[in-house]
């Protein structure tokens, strides 16, 4: 934490971690950036009705996500329009091709992380790429 706020980056760095733990240290100590739900707040995400979601303590505001895990989908337009209708935003890992990610975007993804920007860096508004 003192590496980003030292070279004030917060509004430009989201910190995640699977483990909901480190993720809770981070927001009590006053993390001013944006941070990602853990696995198990993805979890809870992908099996709770909206309405109910609002109503628990969650503070992150980003589900970093495979296109699925096991026989579970998040690449679905309904898993991304409920992230969204709560202030979530959606990003995919790791994504290295290019029909692919464009099928992500297309679904309403707002981000994607891959190893090879190059192959995906046409997809995305040059304005918009960091």
């Amino acid at each position: 934490l003192a590496v980003i706020r030292a070279q004030r980056a917060e509004d430009r760095v989201t910190l995640a971690s699977f483990a909901l733990r480190t993720l809770v240290d981070v927001r009590r100590r006053g993390y001013g950036g944006e941070t990602a739900l853990s696995q198990s707040e993805v979890a809870t995400l992908f099996g709770l009705p909206a309405l109910l979601w609002r109503q628990l303590p969650f503070t992150g505001t980003a589900a970093q996500v495979p296109t699925h895990a096991g026989r579970i989908h998040f690449d679905r337009a309904v898993f991304i329009a409920k992230c969204h209708s709560i202030g979530l935003r959606v990003d995919f890992w790791t994504i290295d091709d290019r029909v692919e990610a464009a099928r992500l975007l297309e679904l309403g993804a707002d981000g994607i992380m891959t190893n090879d920007p190059r192959a995906l860096r046409s997809l995305f508004d040059p304005s918009l790429i960091v």
